[in-house]
């Protein structure tokens, strides 16, 4: 092996703009390019259909055979031609992810390259006893010699449920500290208080709850405004609902914001709100809410299980829970000196997840599957 270890990385496409791994694997790439250790190489990787703010464009099943075929030709190409020491693909554990990664897994096991598999975010596929899946997660587990997840709560639902405890390992997201641009497409008044959601529109995000949560915290806090950024399929469902409930005039519908605007939306609201009901692996939107310092109310999802303390980072409310939602949130505004707490030590936790401490993490994974 030559000094200079040279990486194969797996992106998404740059046509892409939203979603958390275009938030941030250009900074891990950035790190690998800036080091004089290493070489990287990238190639695109999934779909090239914005998948928030391209709505009404999707990709057909002909389409997505296409290009994984290309993408594949691409990717062998490149290992016959770069001969990458480590193969790092960047993808997400659900059934589709799934049925895309296989391929590129047996061809690192034949040919035995070096293969880990970061995963953004992972589905209950964890949990399925569909036997052809279960069959398929072998193939996936098959040709790599390590496995990345976001927190240790996913690690060990992953152990306990799929084993392969020797190539699980957790590793974290880059955020960077950006220019906060002034651009964040509302006027705050004074006098109001602003709540944020940010996230693309779907079921089991959550802000359905929010939403029938607005009568019971304008009894309390008349003055209480949700701020909505983002846009998605249950948009209208949700605008119906808001109408239903009479709570549009207490709403502001932001629309589709794009990733580099978000911090800013972010420092201009006093409460940032996050409902999902799925596990969720390190949501972006969270983690750029600790940067800004604003105090967070959160269901139980696994990144602010394994890293957030209660009445510490933030407040956690039980998912769909609409009176608990309302509690917390009365609960955080009337108590200043929990807000104050809030912005104070959430700043001090983003610090874990700085470009140079993460680049020198993913370092070490590299030497070590290289060496065993």
């Amino acid at each position: 092996m030559s000094d200079i270890i040279k990486i194969l990385m797996a992106v998404p496409s740059n046509k892409l703009k939203m979603g958390g791994p275009t938030t941030h694997l250009p900074y891990l790439v950035e790190y690998f390019e800036q080091s004089k250790d290493f070489k990287i190489r990238t190639f695109d990787y999934g779909s090239k259909i914005d998948g928030g703010s391209l709505i009404t464009k999707k990709e057909n099943l002909f389409g997505k055979l296409i290009n994984l075929f290309l993408v594949f030709i691409t990717f062998i190409s490149l290992v016959i031609v770069y001969r990458p020491h480590i193969i790092h693909i960047n993808t997400a554990f659900d059934k589709r992810s799934l049925l895309r990664d296989v391929p590129f897994s047996i061809f690192c096991f034949l040919f035995r390259q070096k293969l880990i598999f970061k995963i953004h975010g992972s589905s209950d596929l964890i949990n399925t006893n569909d036997q052809l899946y279960r069959y398929l997660i072998k193939l996936f587990f098959l040709g790599a010699k390590k496995v990345g997840v976001l927190s240790e709560i996913e690690q060990n639902e992953f152990i306990n449920n799929l084993g392969n405890s020797e190539k699980l390992t957790v590793v974290k997201n880059i955020v960077v500290k950006r220019e906060i641009s002034s651009d964040f497409g509302f006027r705050k008044d004074p006098l109001k208080i602003y709540a944020l959601f940010v996230s693309r529109i779907v079921a089991g995000k959550g802000l359905g709850d929010l939403i029938q949560a607005l009568p019971l915290i304008l009894k309390a806090h008349s003055n209480f405004i949700l701020i909505v950024a983002g846009n998605g399929p249950e948009m209208k469902t949700c605008l119906d609902l808001a109408t239903k409930l009479e709570v549009n005039d207490s709403i502001i519908w932001l629309g589709f914001i794009a990733n580099d605007k978000i911090p800013s939306v972010i420092l201009c609201c006093d409460i940032f709100l996050f409902s999902s009901h799925f596990p969720e692996g390190m949501p972006m939107s969270l983690v750029e809410a600790l940067m800004c310092g604003v105090p967070i109310i959160t269901t139980r999802v696994r990144f602010a299980r394994n890293y957030l303390c209660e009445n510490t980072n933030c407040l956690f409310i039980q998912a769909g829970d609409v009176k608990d939602i309302s509690d917390k949130v009365h609960y955080l505004i009337s108590n200043k000196e929990l807000q104050e707490k809030m912005k104070c030590a959430n700043p001090k936790l983003f610090e874990n997840f700085s470009q140079a401490k993460i680049g020198s993490e993913f370092e070490s994974i590299y030497r070590h599957m290289l060496h065993n």
